[in-house]
């Protein structure tokens, strides 16, 4: 979930959100950051922000972010997954297996 490779480079910007998602104090926090900041994330901040979340519930022994988190990231993967490079594209599947989520599901 970091680095810029072929995709384009990544901004001071947005590095700094990146920051913010991973230091994010919960959970909450981390969906605010992500409601705060989701018209200017881009693909490396769209995986962070899932990859976080569901890295915070397999530490939490399963304790689910709410269905806005997880719709929220999600909906910013879909936004961005044609900038995803293989690491992002790795990341957010493994983020919905853990959290077990389908994200065909409306």
């Amino acid at each position: 979930h970091g680095g810029s490779g072929a995709g384009g480079g990544v901004s001071a910007e947005h590095k700094w959100i990146n920051r913010r998602l991973v230091d994010a104090p919960s959970t909450a926090a981390l969906v605010e950051v992500m409601r705060e900041n989701r018209e200017r994330m881009n693909h490396v901040n769209a995986s962070t922000a899932l990859h976080q979340l569901a890295k915070r519930s397999k530490q939490r022994r399963g304790e689910r972010p709410s269905r806005e988190g997880i719709d929220v990231a999600s909906a910013l993967c879909e936004t961005h997954i044609s900038a995803f490079q293989p690491q992002h594209l790795s990341n957010t599947v493994w983020a919905w297996a853990t959290l077990r989520h389908d994200p065909g599901e409306a």
